[in-house]
């Protein structure tokens, strides 16, 4: 029932990712190239080895 509804209020629904969560943070911050590109860098790190993720900032 709540898909029907969602279809017929026509609701984009999507899976967020850390691309996403970049892009508003980062457009928040409004931080210079420099830092989007090592964001962008570190977020792929951190999805291609996720162990990485137990150690701190």
């Amino acid at each position: 029932m709540e898909w029907l509804v969602q279809e017929a209020l026509n609701f984009k629904c999507f899976v967020t990712t850390t691309h996403h969560f970049l892009w508003f943070y980062l457009k928040a911050a409004k931080a210079d190239d420099r830092v989007v590109d090592l964001a962008k860098y570190l977020s792929l790190l951190s999805l291609l080895k996720h162990k990485q993720l137990s150690f701190w900032p």
